[in-house]
Parts: C-alpha cells; sequence; structure tokens
C-alpha cells in the first residue's frame, strides 16, 4: 500500500513537471518562408518573407525586433534571421533575401530586339541586373517597363528606363542604350559599258539595304575612264550613324570607236596677197568633248593667185583615231568683210516693214529686180565678187544675180542654197539661181535674174513642177534646158 502510493506521489510529479515544461517551453509550429529579392536601400518587411499558405495565416514576423529593416547594401544572396510569432508562440529561423545589383546602362543594337511594344522590350530582362546568375531564374520576374509610353522602334541614342520586380513592390532605373554598328549591305554588279562616260552609283549598285538611313552612296576608287579594259572599282555605303560598308565592282570599258568632230570649219574667203585666218573658229573635240590638237595641209594654195584652193583639216584623237575636212579657200579680188559691210548696210532699207521671212525674200527679189539690170559680166569665182559687182555696178549675169541674193538673204536669216544648171544638156550656157526654205516652209527655188520669158511673180518661190513648166515655155523660144539641176545634190524641193 506504501509503495502505491509512493507510485502515485512520482506520476503527480511528472505530470506537474509536464506542464511546467509546456508553459514555459511553447511547441514549435509549422512554417513555410519564401525568398525575396529587393534592391540596396529599399526596406524591407519581415513578413514578405512568409509564404501565403493556409497554415501559415496568423503569422506575424520580426527582424530584430522590428517589423521592417533596410535591404542590405551588398548585393547577393543574404541570410536573413527572422522570429515568427503566433499565438504566443515564436520561433527563430532564417529567411533568405537577394540584394539585385542593377547595371548601370545596357548596350543593345538598333533593330535586334528594341521594340519597344505592349509586351516591353524585346531583350533578356534579366541582362539589366549585373547579378541576375546569382537569383533563381522563377524568382526574378522583370516583366513591368516604364518607358514614357513609348512605343514602336526605340530610336538611336541613350534612354532611361525602369524596370519592376512584380511581386516584390521594387524598382530600379538603368540606362539603356540603343546603338547602330551595323554596316550597310551592299549588292553590286559588273558592267561592261563605254569608255569615256563617267561612271556613277546607279550603274555599279543594284540594292543598298540598311536599318538605318543611307548618308552617302559614292563610288571609292573611280577608274580611268579613258582607259579601256577591266578595272576593279569599289563602292562605299555609309549609314546616318558613321558605319560604312565597301563593296568590289567590276567596270569593263570598251575601246572608243567614234573619230574626233570639227566645228566651225567651212570655206574660206580672203582678198588677194591677204593672210588666211584657218584656225580663227575653228576647234575639233574627241568623241567625250575633250579638245583635239589638229593639223592644215593649205600646200595647194597661193595667196597671190586668184582662184579657189583646198586646204584639209586633220584631227587625230589619243586612240589614233583621225577626221579629215576639206574646205574651198576663196582668193578674191574684193575684201568679202568689205562687201558683208556693204550689204548690212543697204538690207534695213529693203526690209524696211517686211516681218515674215517669205516677205523679207519678197522684198529681196523686188529690190533686185527694180535696181539690178541683165548684162554681160567677167567671170567670177564667189558670191562676194557677184555681190560687189552687183552693187557697185547694178548689172550683172545671172551669176551676179545669185550672188548678191544668196548674200542678201543669208544676212537676212532666210536659208538658202545655191543652185546650178547641169553642164551635160544641149544648152552651152550656165545658170545659177537660189533655193530657199523661208519660215520652214520648204525649199522654193527663187530666181532673180530678169528675163523676157518669165514675170516676176513666176521667179519668186516656184515648185519643181513650176520649173518643169518654165524649161518648156524657154524651150519654146529657143533656150533649152534652162531648169534642168540634177535633184540628188539638193534636199527634196516642193513638188
Amino acid at each position: 500500500m506504501k509503495n502505491i502510493y509512493r507510485l502515485c506521489i512520482v506520476v503527480f510529479l511528472l505530470v506537474c513537471g509536464v506542464v511546467v515544461t509546456a508553459l514555459l517551453w511553447p511547441p514549435k509550429f509549422e512554417y513555410e518562408l519564401r525568398p525575396v529579392v529587393t534592391v540596396a536601400g529599399y526596406s524591407v518587411n519581415a513578413n514578405a518573407f512568409l509564404a501565403e499558405t493556409e497554415y501559415m495565416a496568423g503569422v506575424s514576423a520580426y527582424h530584430l525586433g522590428e517589423a521592417s529593416f533596410p535591404a542590405p547594401e551588398m548585393p547577393g544572396r543574404h541570410n536573413i534571421p527572422i522570429t515568427l510569432w503566433r499565438d504566443s508562440k515564436f520561433l527563430e529561423v532564417t529567411a533568405v533575401l537577394y540584394i539585385l545589383q542593377p547595371v548601370e546602362s545596357l548596350s543593345v543594337e538598333w533593330g535586334s530586339g528594341t521594340a519597344f511594344g505592349s509586351s516591353g522590350l524585346n531583350v533578356d530582362l534579366r541582362n539589366f541586373v549585373a547579378n541576375a546568375s546569382e537569383i533563381p531564374r522563377g524568382l526574378l520576374d522583370l516583366s513591368h517597363i516604364n518607358f514614357s509610353s513609348f512605343r514602336g522602334e526605340l530610336p538611336v541614342g541613350e534612354h532611361i528606363i525602369t524596370l519592376s520586380v512584380v511581386g516584390f513592390g521594387v524598382s530600379f532605373d538603368t540606362v539603356l542604350k540603343v546603338v547602330d554598328t551595323t554596316p550597310p549591305t551592299i549588292v553590286t554588279r559588273d558592267v561592261t559599258m563605254q569608255m569615256g562616260r563617267e561612271i556613277t552609283t546607279d550603274d555599279l549598285v543594284v540594292s543598298v539595304f540598311d536599318l538605318s538611313p543611307i548618308e552617302s552612296l559614292e563610288i571609292v576608287a573611280q577608274p580611268d575612264i579613258f582607259t579601256p579594259g577591266e578595272h576593279i572599282t569599289e563602292v562605299r555605303a555609309t549609314d546616318i550613324h558613321g558605319n560604312a560598308a565597301i563593296y568590289p565592282a567590276v567596270v569593263t570599258l570598251l575601246p572608243n570607236t567614234v573619230p574626233p568632230v570639227f566645228y566651225g570649219v567651212r570655206d574660206i574667203k580672203v582678198m588677194l596677197g591677204e593672210p588666211i585666218r584657218f584656225r580663227a573658229g575653228v576647234s575639233a573635240e574627241d568623241a567625250f568633248g575633250r579638245s583635239v590638237p589638229f593639223e592644215i595641209d593649205a600646200s595647194h594654195i597661193n595667196i597671190h593667185e586668184l582662184g579657189i584652193f583646198p586646204a584639209t583639216y586633220t584631227a587625230t584623237d589619243a586612240w589614233g583615231l583621225e577626221t579629215y575636212v576639206t574646205v574651198n579657200v576663196h582668193i578674191l579680188n574684193v575684201d568679202p568683210e568689205a562687201v558683208i559691210e556693204m550689204v548690212d548696210d543697204l538690207l534695213p532699207q529693203i526690209l524696211r516693214g517686211a516681218t515674215t521671212q517669205v516677205e523679207q525674200a519678197r522684198a529681196i527679189h523686188n529690190w533686185i529686180g527694180d535696181n539690178i539690170s541683165f548684162a554681160a559680166a567677167v567671170g567670177m569665182d564667189s558670191a562676194y565678187e557677184a555681190a560687189y559687182h552687183g552693187l557697185l555696178h547694178r548689172q550683172g549675169n545671172c551669176f551676179v544675180f545669185y550672188g548678191l541674193s544668196e548674200l542678201l538673204l543669208t544676212r537676212a536669216g532666210i536659208p538658202n542654197i545655191r543652185i546650178d544648171r547641169i553642164p551635160e544638156t544641149t544648152n552651152p550656157t550656165r545658170h545659177r539661181w537660189n533655193l530657199i526654205n523661208p519660215d520652214g516652209l520648204g525649199w522654193y527655188h527663187f530666181d532673180a535674174t530678169s528675163n523676157r520669158i518669165l514675170t516676176r511673180n513666176e521667179r519668186f518661190m516656184f515648185t519643181n513642177s513650176q520649173a518643169a513648166e518654165y524649161t518648156q515655155r524657154f524651150a519654146q523660144q529657143g533656150v533649152v534646158d534652162f531648169y534642168t539641176f540634177n535633184p540628188a545634190l539638193y534636199p527634196m524641193i516642193t513638188p
């Protein structure tokens, strides 16, 4: 009985001990924490480490007795002592805190992930965190970006953007540098072209591609365009950001086959014994408009002898191509310049009141008919001698009428050509008259020589069919082949 009593006392004491121990040492409770991500300088609430689960309901957390604490300055992982409290029960645990280290700036190539739309930048946002590799990928969510509501392609330059760490209520600023370091792409083609023409980028370039506008497109190595053969040249494209690319192209230049051309070469009239100015107003150019030297063969000319003599101009270009032009040099017994002066002094009186070229030609035809009479004249070689004779003596043969008409028509600006009766006829005499093309109406016969067969009106601007009719009328009076000529030597005359 006594032993039973002692046993009861021991059991009672054990129970009391357990009760006292339970009162003094609360039992531990289950918990679940989550890691927290923030940036140095932010205030961290200890409750942020608590997982949002049912059995964590009613649990509060403290760090060293405070609800909030400043985040450490050192980036990386930190173990933070946390006290959990629920229903007067507490528990000392360790939480994990990650401190982000934002990059000061990030450079991206323009066009390769710099589109800023509703979904944000098309680049890996973890690149904006220097120590992103230390933070679990599922934990770091930078899905929110604040950038002045910009939409579309970010321009080249520096842009301040704000990135938010979703789920942890923190954000940071960084500089996004959009750069363009990509040179343009050029597609060139090889070309074959005639030498001497300037080579342009249009000849060599098929296309140019670049995300940035092209500032310049030029040929770097311009070949010698006057040297035939194959030349390797280069085309350079530069965009507005200074990126340049050079691409080759082959240009094959064909040799020149066009001989030089003379300008200002015409028959020369000079007074007997006067020096001849062969080069006055004369020039020669190659096929590319460059001046070419020329020589003159005047070996057949004697300035002290009246007559018509040949002179030959010869120009040779750099490729050995030659051009020859032969002119007639008229050695006259009159001064051509003096005759022109006489004609120019007379012309305003003749043309008074005449406006169209037809009216002016009619006035010239009438004046000659009124002031020059037909008479035999000594042989003459040029219109200058004929005009001088007619103006001085107011008479002459058909050559005088033709020559005076030619100078008056020419100085009045009316196109005219000398026309001759062909010598191979039964008519032993030669007849000369004029063709005129006033006001662009076409070529007509113009004969100022007075005769007994035709009226003045009939001899002014008559057609080919009229010339044939007049020839028949002359034949009836015993003058054969009067207007017989070789049509192949002249422009088409009005039928």
